[in-house]
């Protein structure tokens, strides 16, 4: 009789789940665009921070570096004191600002010396000199499998050099916004009331899932209650994350496009170029319609065309000249204005953006790590020591934000396994090459 039992509940229950259990992947992928990873919220490889919300990661690259002097924030605590003017966009967010002090791109600088600036990009996210490895930004597209538009390229002016690395090699970074607009946006029309709706809709399947498993639960034996008391926990996961990322969904918003539906590669189509594809990355982020995000502002080989007429009192000299300018003129001054240019546009278009959708008692970018990085310390030394890099948003709570943390020029391959720890793999051990294992966890973990 019992064995009988027995089989009857495990028709019963395969019967039941051949609904449930197909039914969440879907429901967890129009949720958040993502699949929470078969332990749940918070496990290893999961999309889920502990706060139960999907994390992000969003990857800047720029190049020359940065001009030190007015970039260089002393002390730990960032909340306090006067910010550099290089940093000073970033006021509004400073409490969710993370600087790690003296980065150092090493598998670069061990493979080709000191001064290889301008070959920075392809180690930025890998870890190898010559980006042999897949980036990071790869990887955490990867462990989102069900969505479409899990990494998304975003360029402003590209031509030799390449910042995302995937497993075959460098991708090509988009430069044409409505390229991007329609292949993430496409068809989104729906109003509020409708994703009310939807949202209503999956809540109630996920009852009915938890109230199959629910009744089973009582009539199998001991091995398959713990199994279906580990599958209650990932449904229950699913609906506390599904309720709380309603606000997020009702506050998505595509931006707008220019009435002319396009974006040219002319100095003069620059500021709205940087503006639109900022803009682009932080809707799809909020959206759910992506997770890993990287935007190359300018090519690695010195953004020679570039010039900056918008900015008063900047010398008309192209961007790469003034970078490595040791005489005549300002250099400082325009380098500085420059740099504060960018960090502005990064305020605007990406962080705000991010801040203003409410995520629980936090907000999207709360959720996800932004990493502004540049290829070398300074337009003039080209050392890839001491780069200059600057962290947003604690990744749901990993790090610890609003300081500055001397990092004692260590690998950038330790700061991606963190930032991939953040991401839910905590069973990765290192990024790129294996002589630089190991993390920053113990210095940048909240």
């Amino acid at each position: 009789m019992k064995a009988l039992k027995e089989k009857y509940s495990r028709r019963s229950l395969l019967k039941a789940l051949g609904v449930g259990a197909a039914m969440l992947p879907i429901l967890n992928n129009e949720a958040f665009g993502a699949d929470a990873g078969p332990a749940g919220a918070g496990a290893a490889g999961s999309t889920m921070g502990a706060n139960g919300f999907m994390t992000r990661f969003v990857a800047i690259a720029c190049t020359n570096g940065i001009y030190q002097t007015n970039w260089w924030q002393s002390g730990n605590d960032l909340t306090t004191g006067t910010l550099l003017p290089i940093l000073a966009p970033l006021k509004p967010f400073i409490s969710k600002v993370l600087i790690p002090h003296n980065i150092q791109n090493s598998d670069l600088y061990n493979t080709t010396g000191h001064y290889a600036g301008h070959f920075g990009y392809e180690g930025t996210l890998t870890g190898t000199a010559q980006g042999t490895s897949p980036g990071i930004d790869t990887l955490i597209a990867k462990a989102t499998p069900s969505l479409p538009n899990a990494l998304l390229n975003l360029g402003c002016n590209t031509s030799n050099h390449w910042f995302a690395i995937g497993a075959n090699g460098p991708t090509t970074a988009n430069l044409n916004p409505s390229s991007v607009f329609a292949q993430l946006f496409s068809g989104v029309n729906m109003t509020p009331a409708q994703m009310v709706n939807v949202q209503a809709r999956k809540k109630s399947i996920l009852d009915l899932v938890i109230a199959q498993l629910t009744t089973f639960s009582g009539i199998v034996g001991t091995d398959d209650k713990a199994k279906i008391q580990s599958h209650l926990t990932a449904v229950r996961d699913i609906e506390q994350a599904l309720t709380s990322t309603q606000t997020l969904t009702l506050g998505c918003a595509p931006p707008t496009l220019a009435s002319s539906g396009s974006y040219g590669q002319s100095v003069s189509d620059y500021p709205a170029l940087v503006a639109i594809q900022l803009k682009l990355a932080a809707a799809a982020l909020t959206c759910g319609v992506t997770r890993a995000v990287t935007i190359e502002m300018n090519d690695d080989g010195g953004a020679n065309f570039l010039t900056f007429p918008w900015l008063p009192g900047v010398s008309q000299d192209n961007y790469h000249a003034i970078a490595h300018r040791t005489s005549s003129g300002n250099p400082n001054a325009d380098k500085t204005a420059i740099d504060a240019w960018f960090y502005q546009q990064y305020a605007t278009n990406l962080l705000a953006p991010l801040d203003s959708a409410a995520e629980g008692s936090g907000t999207a970018l709360d959720n996800t790590c932004v990493l502004i990085t540049t290829d070398m310390q300074d337009g003039q030394s080209h050392l890839v020591q001491s780069l200059p890099w600057t962290m947003v948003g604690s990744c749901g709570g990993f790090f610890k934000t609003g300081q500055v943390v001397e990092c004692n020029n260590a690998p950038n391959n330790q700061l991606l396994t963190s930032i991939l720890h953040a991401m839910g793999q905590t069973s990765v051990t290192g990024v790129g090459n294996s002589k630089y294992s190991g993390d920053l966890d113990s210095l940048l973990k909240a």
